[in-house]
């Protein structure tokens, strides 16, 4: 596969896959967006065709900055990052790596929480890869002082907030299609590639499903909170965010997703906010959620050092859908 000089193009990544029957079905169901979606300010059409406006649109964000579209009739990668997509991946092996050689590594350690005992994040990894029922289930480990009453309701508000997502993660998963990690590691030298096994990483690795539907969920819980006018203290707001952030990052941690796919499901997060939730002070919380996440810090770290400059213009597509 080579461009018209002859110089290979997307060198060395073959796409994803096909998605399992159980996806592709999800993807049939009636409906394309998610609940509470209100569309594209001003349009006059139908949802459907609004979402289908703004899915183009976002893809088209994410084709100029971060990763290409697979055209499975050409069997070719077509976007301006078709160009840069092998620079973007080993920026990204570089970056974990960094990540992973740390002692103790990210994931050994305990999460950000005063609350003795807590759990590491490989153990919330492990919990959050098994049964989506799990989340929300441990948050008293995040914050000791959260109301009890809505300590025991969480756990539904967080399955009920997954509606906030719907199908959006595989919607865009089957156009991007970029492989996992672990299947370009050995291709591209990375022959101690670390990672953990995970049930739910069977489908491609942009934009992170856990990433995306986590800080989803939780603004769906965030917007719950505020419209009912619940007592909630400063630092449990501040516990929501990192529980919101942390649900991605753990994936990353756990080398099941490159730095970059989290990048990815954050800019999908700002574009959708404004229109998904009633009250703006939900997407301003999920915006504070983002920049608490250590891959988010680890990333902005990496630029500072110029060994990140791949990432900056999707940071500043990301800054921009913050505003």
């Amino acid at each position: 596969m080579t461009n018209k000089k002859g110089a290979p193009v997307g060198f060395f990544f073959w796409p994803y896959g096909g998605l399992n029957n159980d996806y592709l079905t999800r993807l049939k169901s009636p409906g394309i967006f998610p609940a509470d979606w209100t569309g594209i300010p001003g349009s006059n059409a139908s949802l459907e065709t609004q979402w289908i406006q703004w899915r183009s649109i976002t893809l088209n964000i994410i084709h100029s900055v971060l990763w290409p579209a697979w055209d499975p009739y050409s069997h070719q990668w077509t976007g301006n990052s078709r160009q840069s997509m092998r620079q973007l991946t080993q920026t990204d092996f570089a970056l974990l790596g960094h990540l992973q050689q740390q002692k103790p590594m990210l994931l050994d350690r305990q999460i950000n929480s005063s609350v003795p005992g807590r759990s590491t994040h490989r153990e919330l990894f492990h919990l959050e890869d098994q049964d989506g029922s799990n989340f929300g289930t441990y948050f008293n480990e995040y914050d000791s002082d959260f109301p009890p009453l809505l300590l025991k309701r969480l756990p539904q508000l967080v399955i009920a907030g997954f509606a906030k997502s719907h199908t959006t993660s595989l919607q865009i998963k089957r156009v991007l299609e970029r492989p996992r990690a672990y299947q370009t590691a050995l291709l591209l030298g990375h022959n101690g590639y670390f990672y953990l096994p995970a049930s739910s990483a069977d489908t491609p690795s942009m934009c992170s499903g856990h990433c995306l539907e986590g800080l989803l969920a939780l603004g769906g819980v965030m917007e719950h909170f505020l419209l009912n006018k619940e007592k909630i203290a400063l630092s449990s707001w501040n516990a929501l965010e990192q529980y919101a952030a942390d649900i991605g990052d753990r994936r990353v941690m756990a080398g099941v997703h490159y730095p970059s796919d989290s990048l990815c499901s954050w800019l999908i997060t700002m574009r959708l906010a404004g229109q998904l939730y009633s009250l703006p002070a939900v997407k301003q919380k999920l915006w504070s959620a983002i920049q608490r996440s250590a891959i988010f810090q680890a990333m902005k770290g990496w630029m500072k050092r110029g060994k990140g400059e791949i990432y900056a213009p999707a940071f500043k597509a990301l800054e921009d859908a913050a505003k």
